[in-house]
C-alpha cells in the first residue's frame, strides 16, 4: 500500500514545504548513515542460508505457491459469483458486479486470509520443516522485529524520495492518478471505527504475512534456486510484487520489493520482511490520517 507518501508528507504540516523538505533531507541523511553503520553497503554475497533441505526438489516450492494462487483465484471466483447472483436483477447482464466500500474491505481481508491459510497449511503438510527453513519460526521473531524496525528506518525516507520523483514524472507527463490507495480513500469516506480497525488489521497484519510468505518466502526462493543468481531472483520477484499494485504506485513498490528481497537474502529471516512491510503499510495509513487532520 502507498498513499503517495511525498504528497501526504508535504500536506502533513502547516509550517510550509521548505520545512518539510529539510526534514526529508535530514531523514534521508539519517537513513543512509544508518545503512552504512549497519553494513548494508559492505560488499557481500547476498545468498542467504539454504531454504531447501538436501535433496528436496525445488518444484515443491512452486507447488505451495500454487496453493496460494488457487486460494486467491477461488476466493475471487466465489465472491464474483455471489455478487453476480445477488445483483442480477438490478443491473444489465453485461455489467460487471459492483461492490460497496465495506464489501471491498471485507473481500480484501478475506482473500488475504485465505491465501495465508492455504500456504501455511500446504507448508505444514508438505514441508514439516519448511517454515523454519524460510525463517518464519517463532524463535526468530525477536530478531526479525528488531531488524524490521531498523530496516524501515533506512528504507522509508528513500521510498519517500522515489515517491517524490514519481509524482514529478506524473505531473510532467500530465497524467492523473488517484490521490491515494483506494483503501485509504475508503478510510476517508467512512467514519466507522470497526471498518478502520479492519483496514488496519488487513493492511498491517494480513497483507504483510500473506504477501511476504508468497513473494519472498516462496516465489523468490524458487527463483533463487532456478536462476542460481540471487540478485536476479530479487529483481524478478520485486517486479512481480509491483505488478499486483496499481500502476501509479509501482515505482515505489518496486523499490520496496527490491529492499525486502535484499534484506531477505542477507538475513534469511522472513520476519524482517514481514515487519518492514507491516510498518510501511501502517506508516502510509498514519501519514494519510495526519494529512486529513491537517486539512480539517
Amino acid at each position: 500500500m502507498s498513499t503517495s507518501l511525498m504528497t501526504t508528507f508535504m500536506l502533513s504540516s502547516g509550517q510550509g514545504e521548505q520545512v518539510n523538505l529539510l526534514a526529508l533531507l535530514i531523514a534521508v541523511a539519517i537513513s543512509v548513515s544508518t545503512a552504512a553503520v549497519s553494513g548494508v553497503f559492505v560488499p557481500r554475497r547476498i545468498l542467504g542460508p539454504a531454504r531447501l533441505s538436501p535433496g528436496e526438489p525445488r518444484r515443491i516450492l512452486l507447488g505451495i505457491t500454487g496453493f496460494g494462487l488457487a486460494a486467491w483465484s477461488g476466493t475471487v471466483f466465489v465472491v464474483m459469483a455471489w455478487q453476480g447472483n445477488a445483483g442480477a436483477q438490478s443491473r444489465p447482464v453485461t455489467a460487471p458486479p459492483q461492490f460497496t466500500d465495506v464489501q471491498m474491505v471485507v473481500i480484501d481481508a478475506v482473500t488475504k486470509a485465505a491465501v495465508l491459510a492455504a500456504m501455511l497449511g500446504a507448508s505444514i503438510a508438505l514441508r514439516p520443516a519448511g517454515l523454519r527453513m524460510l525463517g518464519i519460526n517463532p524463535a526468530r521473531f525477536p530478531g526479525g522485529l528488531a531488524g524490521g524496525i531498523l530496516g524501515i528506518i533506512i528504507v522509508l525516507p528513500l521510498i519517500t524520495v522515489v515517491d517524490a520523483v514519481t509524482e514529478w514524472w506524473w505531473k510532467y507527463e500530465k497524467l492523473d492518478h488517484p490521490a491515494a490507495h483506494e483503501t485509504l480513500l475508503i478510510l476517508q469516506r467512512h467514519p466507522e471505527k470497526w471498518l478502520h480497525v479492519m483496514i488496519v488489521v488487513s493492511a498491517g497484519l494480513l497483507a504483510p504475512l500473506a504477501e511476504e510468505l508468497f513473494f519472498r518466502g516462496y516465489v523468490q526462493t524458487f527463483l533463487r534456486y532456478a536462476f542460481k543468481r540471487p540478485w536476479l531472483a530479487v529483481l524478478v520477484t520485486a517486479e512481480l510484487f509491483a505488478l499486483v499494485h496499481p500502476t501509479w504506485m509501482r515505482p515505489q513498490i518496486l523499490f520496496l520489493g527490491i529492499c525486502l528481497g535484499y534484506v531477505y537474502e542477507r538475513t534469511g529471516n522472513l520476519w524482517v520482511c514481514i515487519v518492514m512491510h507491516a510498518l510501511f503499510n501502517c506508516a502510509s495509513i498514519a501519514f494519510f490520517w495526519h494529512s486529513q487532520m491537517g486539512r480539517g
